[in-house]
């Protein structure tokens, strides 16, 4: 039981951050699969409804209705096996195309590839699919009797033939809004985190990775030294315009680190925070990163070790902590204990979204890092000339200092930015490309209904023309009931798309599940889609010979 509580635990920490997002995921390729399902039923019934006679005969040969069913399934296998083959084909070249927009991270965990699980799956659910969906057209081209059979023409099929095939392309065009309702929230989501103001700079600048070991660190002084040496050896540099430091950049993951703390004179209120997330700096951060000093003032050379502690907050911690007050000259106890000097609150600056543009400011403290040394820190540096030329100058500056010491990569801020907002841009074109295959299938399921219909009316069509019916109200009546399947395809996804609407809340940001927005855009454009799917068929009736419709029948 131990053991798999552990596997249980340790799969929940893997996928934990992505299981919403996966689950979504695994419905829209549901909805997908139960679309092309459903066109390659409504095809079968057409094919079933065309080997009218040929069942009819033989039955009247002998062939037993279970045995006529056996044959139609088996040739349904064998095209389900085919479109599978070619699947796992597409499958394949998919997943190798699709893992450059996976987040490294991400990528790393998961191991995106195609298995033998994954090949055993496809297979089984291909089986599947063609027995069940295969199965209801053939009870459907045996269920006529024998005599019925052999009198009707092979162009004709009965009502409940053609309600069947309505109900599918009714089901196809559902499932085909829910999707595309959802491709739609995320899209929007996805564009409007890229809008976020993230309250530093994006662009411009580098950070570089440094960890000074504890064996040769342990004490506070020496990492301030070293660090003192290493900026000192960086900032005159002609290839660095500016070198800074920070313990804790913005978008550092899960690293994130917070203290106790209570502000002095202030009398407890409930839902104010006893702990802030806090960082330490060197006196030129805020303005390398263009964080904007709101009140009092930054971080000084004089603020190190020795001093008397100081600390400068962002404005959502003045605002839970000293609610409608200015909080320069303020004090606040810091650590586990009451016997730690409290520092006094110098400055405040803009709030920023340190953890993404999809996450909500946090109450933060910023820390001079001279009074609280970090042996692993992040060079901030901009450029003065070449990336190339900055990287070998961070080198040289850190061998200098000392030669045991590795530099990592120079990380782009703009990448770093970038990936935060991978994820959701990957939902958003993965789902994105279900739904434009879901809408796809839909409008040949309607055109398929729609041109069935057309050739099993010919007569009919010829007879109203002949009698000197107008061909626009041919093409009316056609563009009619291809608007009847559209208008209850429409109101029946619109319904499950708000309904299932709340799945993929956890992955929209500024956007209602319900947004109205969307839920206008999609039926305008699913309708659109069925019209134009509804007009080939519909000109074709407008241009049938009246004489020759009926001498065909």
């Amino acid at each position: 039981m131990q053991k798999l509580a552990r596997g249980s635990f340790r799969c929940e920490q893997i996928t934990g951050p992505t299981k919403p997002a996966l689950v979504t995921l695994s419905i829209a390729v549901a909805f997908v699969l139960l679309i092309g399902c459903v066109n390659l039923a409504n095809l079968l019934l057409v094919r079933g409804a065309s080997r009218g006679r040929e069942i009819g005969v033989r039955a009247a040969l002998g062939a037993g209705r279970s045995r006529v069913i056996r044959q139609l399934l088996t040739e349904n296998v064998l095209l389900a096996l085919g479109g599978g083959a070619l699947g796992i084909a597409l499958g394949v070249a998919g997943t190798r195309a699709f893992s450059v927009l996976v987040p490294k991270d991400v990528l790393q965990v998961q191991d995106i590839r195609v298995d033998g699980a994954v090949l055993a799956f496809a297979v089984c659910v291909t089986l599947l699919a063609a027995t069940v969906f295969g199965l209801v057209p053939a009870i459907h081209a045996v269920r006529a009797g024998l005599m019925n059979a052999l009198r009707t023409n092979t162009g004709q099929s009965s009502r409940q033939t053609n309600r069947l095939r309505s109900s599918l392309v009714v089901t196809q065009l559902a499932f085909a809004v829910v999707l595309l309702v959802g491709a739609g929230l995320l899209l929007r989501s996805f564009l409007l985190m890229q809008r976020v103001d993230l309250g530093y700079r994006g662009d411009g600048i580098y950070l570089a990775g440094v960890s000074f070991p504890r064996a040769r660190y342990a004490d506070g002084n020496r990492v301030n030294a070293a660090l003192s040496d290493l900026l000192t050896r960086l900032r005159p540099n002609p290839a660095v315009s500016s070198a800074e430091v920070s313990d804790l950049p913005p978008l550092s993951g899960g690293g994130d680190q917070d203290m106790g703390v209570n502000p002095i004179g202030v009398p407890a209120a409930p839902g104010r925070p006893k702990s802030v997330w806090y960082r330490s700096v060197t006196p030129g951060y805020f303005a390398a990163m263009h964080m904007k000093l709101v009140a009092g003032r930054g971080f000084t050379a004089d603020d190190r070790d020795g001093a008397a502690p100081v600390g400068i907050i962002n404005e959502e911690a003045a605002r839970r902590f000293w609610p409608g007050e200015n909080p320069v000259g303020r004090l606040l106890q810091s650590g586990d204990t009451q016997n730690s000097q409290p520092l006094t609150i110098v400055g405040v600056v803009a709030s920023v979204r340190h953890d993404g543009p999809n996450q909500p400011y946090k109450n933060e403290l910023f820390l001079p890092i001279g009074q609280l040394p970090s042996r692993g820190i992040t060079l901030v540096l901009e450029p003065a000339r070449d990336v190339a030329s900055l990287g070998a100058a961070v080198r040289q500056a850190l061998h200098d200092v000392d030669p045991l010491i590795p530099v990592g990569t120079l990380d782009p801020m703009a990448q770093v930015v970038g990936e935060t907002t991978a994820l959701p841009r990957l939902y958003a074109t993965l789902v994105g490309l279900f739904a434009g295959a879901a809408l796809l299938l839909a409008a040949l399921g309607v055109y398929g209904v729609m041109a069935y219909a057309v050739a099993q009316r010919q007569r009919e069509i010829g007879v109203r023309l002949a009698l000197g019916a107008e061909p626009s109200g041919i093409r009316r009546m056609v563009l009619g009931e291809g608007g009847r399947l559209a208008l209850v395809g429409l109101v029946l996804g619109l319904a499950a798309a708000a309904i299932t609407g709340q799945l993929i809340g956890k992955l929209l940001f500024g956007v209602s599940a319900h947004d109205a927005q969307t839920f206008i855009i999609v039926p305008l454009v699913l309708g659109a889609v069925t019209i134009m799917a509804a007009w080939i068929p519909a000109r074709r009736a407008m241009h049938l010979d009246p004489l020759v419709a009926i001498r065909e029948e």
